[in-house]
């Protein structure tokens, strides 16, 4: 919104400056108006430009984290966050870099990422995306009644999301911890069991191993 505005400001003064130029130039109105439309698309096409750019350097970079090069990929995207522009770009940046910092065990530098775009009021996807990795940060660095809290908020939120295939298993990691941190171990380990004959991936593995361990560590209490 604030690279829009931007964007808008500076087409105004031009606008602005060109009216003053029809005056000393003796320019017809008509001139002016075409001048005009061709200032607005162009500045509009530059942003587009730029914004399209920096996405695809970001789709180039995600790859790494499936092929567990999670180094390789925070230093990109480190390196890309000191050179993106506008909160759009920024605030992708950041939510793929939290994930590279949680894969790290990097919890605070995670959680504090994720809670700067938090406090944003997000909208839409990123709302819900933010909020399933949030949830599952907090219980993942052991801060169970921050990750219940956020998930007590989030229920309605989560609940609509059930259906879309994108979430389901960043969900049911979230549905996991909050079976064991309710004290309902059965039912995490159903859930986990369920889980790791839905999804098979290195970075699923490794939290279904952390999970089982947490489960085995509650039998034995």
């Amino acid at each position: 919104m604030k690279r829009f505005i931007r964007i808008l400001a500076i087409g105004l003064l031009c606008g602005i400056g060109l009216t003053a130029a029809r005056s000393m130039l003796h320019l017809s109105r008509g001139v002016v108006w075409v001048a005009l439309t061709v200032l607005f698309l162009g500045i509009f096409a530059v942003n587009y430009l730029y914004i399209r750019h920096y996405n695809n350097k970001i789709r180039a970079i995600l790859p790494l984290l499936e092929q567990n090069q999670t180094r390789a990929f925070i230093t990109a995207l480190e390196d890309l966050r000191e050179r993106v522009r506008g909160n759009y770009l920024k605030n992708l940046v950041d939510m793929d870099l939290a994930i590279g910092y949680l894969q790290e065990r990097r919890f605070d530098e995670a959680i504090g990422l994720m809670e700067a775009l938090f406090a944003q009021n997000l909208k839409g996807v990123w709302n819900i995306v933010l909020r399933l990795n949030l949830c599952f940060s907090y219980f993942r660095a052991g801060r169970y009644r921050e990750g219940m809290e956020l998930y007590e908020d989030s229920r309605a939120i989560f609940d609509r999301a059930q259906g879309n295939s994108g979430y389901q298993g960043t969900l049911a990691l979230v549905e996991i911890f909050v079976a064991i941190t309710e004290g309902r171990f059965q039912d995490a380990q159903t859930q986990l069991d369920e889980a790791r004959a839905t999804w098979n991936t290195p970075r699923s593995q490794a939290n279904y191993y952390y999970l089982q361990t947490l489960l085995e560590q509650q039998y034995q209490d």
